[in-house]
């Protein structure tokens, strides 16, 4: 079961144009209590949030282990503070959306084991999306077909690939404002189920089951590059 994040990155310019402060130790004088005061716990995190993503993954890393160490003995705190993580540091669209922060939240949630198995599964799906299409790594995508049911595959060619999903309007509007290059090859991968696009330029295409496996409709619309050589030129960036 996916859960549904809350974004916490809302108004964080604010927290970046007024907070000088370091994320090394940005816990160390305790943690705000899940129990008392929710927005007290969102503010903090937002600000948390805003300072990791101007630090060195390390440092950020360092103290976003230091915060689930506070929290090693209350379950509901956890899980709280685990989504309020996951909220900042995944979606596509997150100004502070961070690969290396998931894996340091994924790391512990299969070390530490606050969570259940199934409490936790949601939150280890993210990180495993994370790891898929990089830039640099050899492009992974699943079984395409053309609408005439031809099988469409992507070679030695520079290309776009913007997934989208059929079920939502916004979606569908979004390939008119990808940044396709007039050298690229347009794909359009539609998930879900509705009206498909008519664009001149692009391949619209559907995937077969395996899609689930590589792309998270929840992050959809989004799009990414890949290159001649079948590697990744630019990973996911959202529409």
């Amino acid at each position: 079961m996916r859960v549904k994040l809350v974004p916490v990155f809302c108004a964080l310019a604010l927290f970046s144009a007024c907070s000088p402060r370091s994320v090394a130790g940005y816990w160390k004088d305790g943690v705000p209590d899940v129990r008392e005061d929710m927005g007290k716990v969102r503010s903090s995190f937002r600000e948390f949030a805003s300072l990791a993503s101007k630090s060195g993954p390390d440092e950020a890393s360092a103290e976003l282990g230091r915060l689930l160490d506070a929290l090693s003995r209350d379950t509901v705190a956890y899980y709280v503070y685990t989504d309020l993580a996951a909220s900042a540091f995944y979606p596509l669209e997150s100004p502070f959306r961070s690969d290396t922060l998931m894996g340091t939240l994924a790391g512990r949630l299969t070390t530490d084991w606050v969570l259940t198995p199934s409490d936790a599964a949601p939150y280890l799906e993210m990180y495993a999306f994370t790891l898929l299409n990089r830039k640099g790594a050899p492009a992974r995508l699943p079984h395409l077909r053309t609408l005439e049911g031809r099988p469409l595959t992507i070679s030695g060619e520079d290309a776009v690939v913007a997934v989208i999903d059929l079920s939502c309007p916004q979606c569908r509007d979004a390939l008119q404002r990808c940044p396709a290059r007039p050298s690229e090859r347009k794909i359009a991968v539609c998930m879900g189920s509705g009206p498909r696009p008519e664009l001149p330029d692009w391949e619209v295409c559907i995937p077969e089951a395996d899609a689930h496996e590589i792309f998270d409709i929840a992050q959809t619309p989004f799009y990414f590059r890949t290159g001649g050589d079948g590697t990744v030129s630019q990973t996911y960036t959202s529409l």
